[in-house]
């Protein structure tokens, strides 16, 4: 599991790397295999964007959350993430049980 922390137009001091490593549990503990998490936090005028990527095997999933305080703005960030992992997860297993992924399907067997 690699994780990344970033800073635009903003130093990123131990307590913001901190505060986004313990919000990753959120999202990782829902896959089994490694996830790739990139976390690009940057100030633009008076708003603080927290920018989240999640690449897990082939699947980019991305957050973009804006607001007047930092932590706020990692907070919804990764509370829109798990929403997307919920509704990821959710497509997979309806196609999984709908037998789109049989081999005999394929092979006319």
């Amino acid at each position: 599991m690699a994780t990344i922390v970033r800073g635009k137009n903003l130093e990123i001091t131990q307590a913001l790397k901190d505060y986004v490593l313990k919000h990753e549990k959120k999202v990782t503990k829902y896959f089994d295999s490694d996830v790739n998490l990139q976390a690009l936090l940057s100030v633009e005028k008076d708003r603080k964007i927290a920018e989240i990527t999640l690449k897990i095997d082939g699947v980019v999933l991305r957050g973009v959350e804006a607001n007047e305080d930092m932590y706020a703005a990692i907070d919804l960030v990764f509370d829109k993430m798990v929403r997307q992992i919920h509704k990821f997860k959710t497509k997979l297993a309806r196609r999984m049980k709908g037998g789109a992924f049989k081999g005999d399907l394929v092979t006319g067997q």
